[in-house]
């Protein structure tokens, strides 16, 4: 199955159709939109894989809000039934807030019926309420009957119909609940774009980028609808190996990404690539302690340390590919989306991780996304995947096209990457002119 991106006036990019069926190669000069299109790629599918908890954080926020509301309504109840009876309502109440606040509840099912049940028990010690007898008890039971009724939607406000107004709040809950599975089986673009504005402040134009499955747009505005990429099935984003082992990282890939690791999945053996010429430490194993804190590096002279606390930040890019490899992460219907995955390692160990890639796609048949402007890295690749595989990597140089506005087109080299060396090697003629002897 084919599967491309599109994007068109997106931020730098004038226009892009990038292909990603083996190992795709996009390069250009900083600024030129190669990390846009990467981190953006990687949230449209990831939120289109993962729609369904979309929809469930949905219905967290909306039941939070409901429950602060209901939280608020039962304080006035101080007073007018029995203290044991208010602290039979409010503590549920208070303690479910807290668990969906922090994202922390059970499955949708058992959140609607304690919900249910916690409003089952308010509308059984309202109807043991007597009379208020002084002003102050009859205005705390009014408050209390006007907050039910707004959260119950009331629309004639009959605040005296005790009955009505909690049959209200079942219908209200109950609606919440249904509406969340008719959207889980229709997956409309709203949910999607809900979830978007919350990571980039604005929704997302789909003509302005997308992803295409066979030609059919992930995010189809002609049919309102969000569908399930069938080609991926897993998406994964590394850029800065820096936040590798961090417990809550400011980065939302890193923390699913670290997430993902402290999974129960069994570790099986590492990934050999067979790299004689690595000076031994890219050859190291390494293990999770009990508790997948940590990660013991052994190298082969049997020598250890912690790879969060002493490993190198490069050595930490090989072990993330190795982790992914070894939990089995990757696979056929994995995207492994890499923003300058050269970045922190020196020349000969760029050399050794394009072999590590290529080796990769060649034993899983994974997707990779690599976004580079390393010539160590291109050609390497290049010309690992051109020996190794039936398929050989191709690329995308990002040329300026609007030098007012620093707006670039993505160029489908196929496998020339003589235009990347044409423009990176300017870097030469840049130092030549200040190392010139000035007669």
């Amino acid at each position: 199955m084919s599967l491309k991106i599109k994007a068109k006036n997106y931020l730098a990019v004038k226009s892009a159709e990038i292909d990603l069926s083996g190992i795709t190669v996009i390069s250009g000069i900083n600024g030129s939109g190669k990390s846009t299109i990467a981190h953006s790629t990687y949230k449209l599918l990831d939120k289109a894989l993962n729609y369904n908890p979309i929809v469930d954080k949905e219905v967290s926020e909306k039941i939070f809000v409901f429950l602060q509301t209901l939280s608020s309504a039962a304080d006035n109840l101080i007073g007018l039934i029995p203290r044991s009876e208010s602290q039979k309502i409010r503590e549920p109440l208070h303690i479910f807030s807290f668990l969906i606040g922090r994202l922390e509840f059970s499955t949708p099912e058992k959140k609607k019926a304690d919900i249910l049940h916690t409003i089952n028990l308010m509308f059984h010690s309202i109807k043991e309420i007597k009379e208020p007898k002084t002003e102050k008890q009859s205005n705390q039971y009014k408050a209390f009957l006007t907050l039910l009724s707004n959260l119950a939607d009331n629309k004639n406000n009959e605040q005296t119909d005790i009955d009505g107004i909690f049959l209200g709040l079942y219908k209200k809950i109950e609606s919440i609940f249904s509406l969340s599975e008719t959207k889980k089986s229709e997956r409309p673009i709203s949910s999607f774009q809900n979830s978007w504005k919350a990571d980039f402040k604005k929704a997302l134009d789909p003509d302005v980028f997308n992803v295409e499955e066979n030609n059919v747009p992930i995010i189809d505005t002609e049919r309102n609808l969000v569908s399930l990429p069938d080609s991926v099935k897993k998406v994964i984003y590394i850029d800065s190996p820096m936040s590798f082992g961090e417990r809550n990282s400011r980065r939302d890939h890193w923390n699913e990404l670290n997430n993902l690791f402290k999974s129960d999945l069994p570790f099986g053996p590492m990934f050999d690539y067979n790299s004689k010429d690595s000076l031994g430490i890219l050859n190291g194993s390494f293990e999770w302690n009990d508790q997948k804190t940590s990660i013991t590096y052994t190298l082969p002279n049997g020598v250890s340390f912690d790879l969060f606390e002493n490993g190198a930040t490069g050595l930490k890019s090989f072990s993330i590919l190795q982790l992914l490899f070894r939990e089995g992460y990757i696979g056929k219907k994995t995207l492994l989306i890499m923003d300058e995955p050269e970045a922190h390692l020196h020349p000969q160990w760029i050399i050794h991780f394009a072999r590590f890639i290529v080796l990769l796609r060649k034993v899983t048949d994974c997707r990779f996304l690599i976004s580079s402007h390393s010539t160590d890295m291109i050609s390497a690749i290049k010309y690992i995947s051109k020996k190794e595989l039936d398929q050989e990597a191709i690329f995308y140089s990002a040329e300026l096209i609007e030098e007012s506005d620093f707006k670039f087109e993505y160029k489908f080299l196929d496998h020339d990457i003589e235009p990347i060396f044409d423009k990176f090697n300017k870097s030469f003629e840049l130092t030549d002119n200040y190392s010139e002897i000035q007669e």
